[in-house]
C-alpha cells in the first residue's frame, strides 16, 4: 500500500514542472490584458478572501466553544479557578465577535475589488 502511495507521489512530482508551466502559460495569456496595479490587486485579493473565510470559521468555532462552556460554568460551585475560566470564555466570545467583524470587512472589500477588476 505504501509502495503505491510512494509511486503515485513520484509520478506527481515528475509531472509538476509540466503542470506549472501550463498554468503559467494560461495565466500569462489571461493576465496580459491587466495592468500592473490590477495584477497586484488580483494576487492579493484572492488570498485575502481565503483569510476572510478562515476568520469567519474561527469566529464560529470561538462561539461554539465559548458560549456552551460559559453556561456550564454557571452550574459549577464557586471556586477561584471558575472565575478565571469564565473570564477566559468571555474573552473567547469577544475575540469571536472581533474575528467575525474583521472577516466580514475583509471579505466585502476584496470581493468589491475583484468585482471591479473582473468586470
Amino acid at each position: 500500500m505504501t509502495v503505491i502511495a510512494i509511486a503515485g507521489l513520484i509520478i506527481t512530482l515528475l509531472g509538476l514542472p509540466f503542470t506549472l508551466s501550463e498554468y503559467r502559460k494560461y495565466l500569462s495569456g489571461k493576465l496580459s490584458k491587466y495592468n500592473h496595479k490590477e495584477k497586484i490587486i488580483l494576487f492579493t485579493s484572492i488570498p485575502s478572501i481565503g483569510l476572510a473565510l478562515a476568520l469567519s470559521v474561527l469566529s464560529v468555532l470561538q462561539f461554539i466553544n465559548s458560549i456552551p462552556t460559559l453556561f456550564y460554568i454557571q452550574t459549577l460551585p464557586v471556586h477561584p479557578t471558575t472565575y478565571a475560566f469564565q473570564d477566559l470564555m468571555v474573552f473567547g466570545v469577544i475575540s469571536g465577535i472581533i474575528c467575525s467583524f474583521l472577516g466580514y470587512r475583509l471579505l466585502r472589500t476584496n470581493l468589491k475589488e475583484l468585482h471591479i477588476i473582473l468586470s
